[in-house]
């Protein structure tokens, strides 16, 4: 962050006449990175996402993408954190369909899959299963779910299973929705998905 506001700073000494010291995309994309690495937030993340748009540099699929990883890193201690993860894919997807600069990938969406999958809970583990529903149904060939995708869900009803097997539950319905989505797999249902190890030991 300093090095950006001293960046800023030489590129006002210059009257804004030398372009090299602007930060641009790429700049101000590590520095979302360094902050979802940091666990220092997904509000922080989001905050120089409008400082982007103040400063009129467009983020990009990969600065979106950041914000949801901070997001998702708070996962294990902000119970909101991952629906503030999800709110960011879906607002990422609806500005995708007017702007072809803006890619979104299974591989972002899949970060919010983990969001909700490290949670441990039935309740997140419905929720990813939703999410993986909805991509399914919008039929967007960059969204198409991986068996990445899918493994992810299934470690989220893994993670509920093991969670209600402490408590009265004794985790076998949510290990059940796990085996259903191995079943789906291995049937051939998911067209260009089959099933690797990871998926199967998530399931066992």
């Amino acid at each position: 962050q300093q090095l950006i506001r001293r960046m800023w700073q030489m590129y006002d000494l210059t009257q804004q006449q030398d372009a090299d010291f602007a930060p641009d995309v790429q700049v101000y994309n590590v520095w979302i990175h360094a902050i979802a690495k940091s666990k220092a937030g997904g509000a922080a993340a989001e905050a120089v996402l409008a400082e982007m748009s103040d400063k009129g540099i467009r983020p990009n699929s990969v600065s979106y993408t950041s914000v949801m990883d901070a997001y998702a890193n708070q996962a294990r201690i902000d119970p909101t954190a991952p629906s503030q993860a999800e709110r960011v894919l879906f607002e990422l997807i609806a500005q995708s369909e007017g702007d072809s600069s803006l890619t979104v990938t299974g591989v972002t969406a899949d970060v919010v899959l983990n969001a909700w999958a490290q949670v441990g809970t039935w309740t997140s583990a419905e929720r990813a299963q939703d999410i993986l529903n909805r991509l399914e149904a919008m039929a967007i060939p960059s969204l198409r779910p991986t068996v990445h995708s899918y493994g992810t869900v299934i470690h989220a009803w893994a993670n509920a299973a093991a969670k209600e097997a402490k408590g009265a539950n004794d985790g076998v319905e949510a290990a059940q929705q796990a085996e259903r989505i191995l079943t789906s797999l291995v049937r051939g249902e998911k067209e260009g998905v089959t099933p690797d190890t990871v998926v199967f030991n998530a399931v066992i």
